[in-house]
């Protein structure tokens, strides 16, 4: 065998490596990227930001903190037995009420880990409420759920977030 053909051979050996490597890296930053959801036009994410709740209504937010745990699982909202859409990481929705009883769920979409939740709340005119989802992070730590979260904290999220779109009622 020649000095050339040898040489040709590792310089083969050596493409494939790199190009194994390339593919194995676009894999890694894909597994890496977030789902994202449909957002909400960037006028009413500002309206939302003004914590304002409508006349005769309640507002309530269901927010999705945008941290590392659960990044890669969305969550399937309902609102009263009704499919409201998804939310990904730093992602919110903002619901205007009539005054009485609501029940929110969630549910991890398309994924088998039992992650979901409920929360009913007593809405009342005028008052805001700001529910968080907090996904599992890790073996030792609570399962995903719903919980209701204390003013700052609420606004701090939102703030940092986006609205999600609302799924239209049918």
């Amino acid at each position: 065998m020649t000095n050339r053909s040898c040489y040709g051979r590792w310089m083969l050996m050596g493409l494939c490596l790199v190009i194994s490597g390339c593919v194995q890296a676009a894999t890694a930053v894909k597994m890496l990227t977030p789902p994202t959801v449909p957002l909400a036009s960037e006028q009413a994410d500002v309206e939302a930001k003004h914590f304002q709740p409508h006349s005769g209504k309640a507002s309530v937010y269901v927010i999705r903190e945008d941290r590392f745990a659960g990044q890669n699982v969305l969550f399937q909202v309902s609102l009263d037995g009704k499919d409201k859409g998804k939310l990904s990481r730093g992602t919110y929705f903002l619901f205007a009420l009539p005054p009485g009883k609501h029940v929110v769920d969630f549910a991890q979409a398309g994924g088998p880990d039992p992650g979901s939740g409920t929360l009913t709340i007593s809405a009342v005119e005028g008052e805001i409420y700001y529910l968080e989802i907090r996904p599992r992070s890790g073996l030792m730590e609570p399962p995903t759920n719903i919980f209701n979260i204390d003013i700052q904290r609420g606004r701090q999220l939102i703030l940092g977030g986006k609205r999600a779109e609302v799924r239209p009622t049918e």
